[in-house]
């Protein structure tokens, strides 16, 4: 079984999840959004100086579409990144509790030794 260091600490490659494709869809999802306010702007910028006058509502009616859309997308990339975050910390927590069985499960020095000195005499009342 290979160790691997995470943070300075061995871990098993089991316990090692790599986060690449989430991440990346982050990076898509906040790359989207800001694409659609780049667009929102030279869309406004375009219609201005239009040659027949657009009426305002039909500008800023797309204007807010396209906006609703880029938050949307923005807080679609939050979702993905909390539920990254969140499975490192569920990660953690699996290892953590893997150590603290494999250590409660192994014997100590004095049991292994034989020596019961510490252990406290039992009485028996009749």
């Amino acid at each position: 079984m290979g160790r691997d260091l995470l943070a300075s600490i061995q871990v098993r490659d089991e316990d090692i999840v790599s986060t690449r494709g989430p991440r990346a869809v982050v990076m898509l999802l906040r790359l989207m959004a800001a694409v659609l306010l780049v667009v929102l702007v030279v869309q406004a910028v375009l219609d201005l100086p239009a040659a027949e006058p657009i009426p305002w509502r039909t500008i800023l009616g797309d204007a807010g579409r396209l906006a609703i859309a880029s938050v949307l997308l923005w807080s679609a990339s939050e979702f993905a990144a909390m539920f990254i975050r969140s499975h490192d910390d569920l990660r953690a927590t699996r290892i953590l509790m893997a150590r603290l069985v494999h250590r409660l499960a192994r014997p100590s020095a004095e049991t292994r030794r034989g020596d019961t000195s510490e252990a406290p005499p039992r009485h028996s009342s009749s």
